[in-house]
């Protein structure tokens, strides 16, 4: 509750800072040069639009696709904007056509760099439980209650997709639901309703189950490798999703690629494996807004 109660008093803060500023200055656009996803960005741009103000932004930033640039507007609607330098044909540079080839290679080519730089740092997820609770002990303070709390329940949350997950891919028809890493931009604002990826599971179950197909949710490796969020990850989170019909949670370090050429299609909110699964020739549907959706091949 009282953690609840500060959060408003800053967002209370800073709507009225942002109506401050806004008629002051009387912009007619904002424009940004990625999607506003911290609380201070996020905020003053929703208090901009509600005084009237257009906001754009673009998707350039640590794109999926390198070369395409879009440009968004609205952070609700999330538009796209067409440009006047848009035809409709996507020119790919000797760059991209390497970017194309190593995709369509093995996941140990395509790998992205902040992955390999910590699966190389951290062997597995004992290891690096056990690290961060060396760090922990080493590192006494005035957080150390909480940070041991969220420790035990990164442990607990992990034990129970590892009791949940399985080797073993259904002999049938399946599509994969890959996970996102949380908290970050990619899925919220840009995963707009469907940050919580349990109501995109959902969804997906109750469609594919009255077709007989199964459905596989494959966690981020990231969420146990990176920074812990008690908020977005938890025991029922898992459960929950176990006790969708049809519906199984695959091995952490389980081969993507493997996963996405043994499926018949690739869920994702606006992940990269969306893009890659498209150019490994299986269909993609992005819950958010993807900025690769209008390809050939994914579905919105």
């Amino acid at each position: 509750k009282t953690k609840s109660s500060f959060t408003i008093k800053i967002i209370d803060t800073i709507c009225w800072n942002s109506i401050s500023v806004i008629n002051d200055v009387s912009p007619d656009k904002i424009v940004l040069n990625s999607t506003p996803h911290s609380i201070r960005e996020f905020v003053f741009c929703k208090v901009a639009e509600y005084l009237g103000v257009e906001v754009y932004f673009t998707s350039n930033r640590h794109s999926t696709i390198p070369w395409k640039v879009t440009v968004i507007k609205g952070i609700d609607m999330q538009e796209w904007v067409k440009l006047e330098s848009d035809n409709g044909v996507m020119l790919i540079s000797e760059k991209g056509k390497k970017h194309l080839k190593m995709i369509r290679s093995t996941y140990d080519e395509a790998i992205p760099d902040y992955e390999l730089r910590r699966k190389k740092r951290y062997r597995n997820i004992r290891h690096i439980l056990i690290s961060e609770l060396k760090n922990l002990f080493s590192n006494y303070g005035v957080y150390f209650p909480f940070r041991l709390k969220r420790l035990v329940l990164k442990t607990a949350s992990y034990r129970a997709y590892k009791s949940h997950s399985s080797e073993y891919l259904p002999e049938h028809k399946f599509m994969v639901l890959f996970l996102h890493f949380q908290p970050e931009r990619t899925s919220n604002p840009e995963g707009l309703m469907y940050a919580n990826q349990w109501l995109a599971a959902r969804k997906l179950s109750q469609v594919l189950s009255k077709r007989g197909i199964s459905l596989v949710v494959k966690e981020h490796p990231s969420t146990y490798r990176n920074h812990f969020s008690t908020i977005w990850r938890d025991v029922s989170f898992y459960q929950g999703l176990v006790a969708l019909p049809n519906t199984s949670l695959a091995f952490l370090d389980v081969d993507p690629f493997a996963l996405i050429d043994k499926s018949i299609a690739v869920a994702t909110l606006t992940g990269t494996v969306g893009f890659e699964s498209i150019v490994r020739g299986r269909p993609t549907i992005c819950f958010g807004r993807a900025n690769y959706k209008g390809i050939t091949g994914c579905r919105f």
